[in-house]
């Protein structure tokens, strides 16, 4: 009676965790989603170029002009985007060009 008793709270105890390690399947399914998502809403941005870049793991470098406000993000040896003071994309060109020059 005891071991059958014993395998009932084994089978239960391992369908408790199965729906319990679905759960957390689908939490992080669905928080990558939303990232997703918000990245894509923030498309064409300064805040979502950084984002795109930390989460790719891509080194970058910002830079500011403080005559106009215009930022860069500049990854080496690739390519310099270039944002207007409120964070819209305005251009992009190889990293050793200048503007205006």
């Amino acid at each position: 009676m005891k071991k059958r008793n014993r395998d009932k709270v084994k089978e239960r105890l391992r369908g408790l965790e199965y729906r319990q390690q679905a759960r957390e399947q689908q939490r992080a399914e669905r928080q990558r989603a939303y990232r997703m998502a918000n990245m894509m809403r923030e498309q064409g941005t300064l805040r979502g170029a950084r984002k795109y870049l930390e989460l790719k793991g891509i080194p970058f470098r910002e830079a500011v002009d403080p005559a106009t406000g215009h930022r860069e993000l500049t990854v080496p040896s690739q390519i310099t985007l270039s944002y207007d003071a409120e964070g819209r994309f305005l251009s992009s060109r190889p990293p050793g060009l200048t503007v205006g020059g």
